[in-house]
């Protein structure tokens, strides 16, 4: 089964790939401006996108005589973006000539774009040298392959048929409509309770399809971590033998 997109969406935003790369930048622009050499572009708060805040944010940066960013002030913008707006401002760099020896003041535009938009576009997007899109680029999380189902309370637990201590195994998770042999489950109970050759999933599988490059990731688990006595599984092993079944 592959989930919707609006779950595969909240998914995403568990796993973010933050765009805070530093680049150096040449572009052509007016000669009044001092040209960009460094640019650090801000990250997309997960806050922020968990509360669906976009928008641009204007921050005003007063450099030095050596380029660098003396202070940086958000003067517009949502609350949730200015804070990592005026951080990444901080750290650009810029060409001034040598006879600037005063302070200079110039603005810097963070256009932070809709979170619901899916975008497979990881790199930042320069306008131009003073205006940087930047998009909430989802990833598909990493899905854990194997569940745990041995509760905390189980150390030094026995089987309650052959008192044997429980050992911890790794049993392959099988999906769809489980049929069992007559009588099997009253013969689990009564012989073979820890026998746990195997765990049951469900009916399902479910599926995760990257919007981007459209490949599918198995969302449930393959695995499941199970408590066994060693006993139980040659008592099932042999319960199996003396019980054939041809399903019909």
């Amino acid at each position: 089964m592959r989930l919707p997109l609006s779950l595969l969406i909240f998914l995403g935003l568990l796993v973010f790939i933050p765009d805070d790369s530093t680049a150096s930048h040449q572009f052509e622009q007016s000669p009044e401006q001092p040209k960009v050499i460094n640019a650090t572009v801000p990250t997309y708060p997960i806050i922020a996108a968990m509360a669906h805040v976009f928008g641009k944010v204007e921050v005003e940066v007063e450099t030095n005589a050596k380029g660098d960013v003396a202070s940086a002030k958000a003067i517009s913008g949502h609350p949730l973006l200015c804070g990592t707006s005026e951080e990444a401002a901080k750290r650009w760099r810029f060409e001034l000539e040598p006879k600037d020896k005063n302070n200079r003041s110039l603005q810097l535009t963070f256009d932070f774009k809709n979170p619901s938009d899916v975008s497979c576009n990881v790199k930042p997007v320069f306008i131009n040298p003073y205006y940087v899109e930047i998009n909430f680029v989802y990833k598909l999380p990493e899905f854990s392959d194997t569940i745990n189902h041995i509760p905390p309370e189980s150390k030094g637990k026995r089987c309650p048929v052959h008192g044997e201590l429980l050992k911890r195994d790794k049993v392959e998770i099988i999906y769809g409509l489980i049929e069992f042999k007559p009588e099997y489950l009253e013969a689990e109970k009564r012989l073979f309770p820890y026998a746990n050759t195997e765990d049951y999933g469900g009916c399902v599988i479910d599926n995760v399809v990257n919007p981007c490059d459209g490949t599918e990731v198995q969302a449930s688990p393959k695995y499941a971590e199970v408590l066994y006595c060693q006993r139980c599984r040659i008592a099932e092993a042999k319960w199996n033998k003396t019980h054939p079944w041809q399903r019909k």
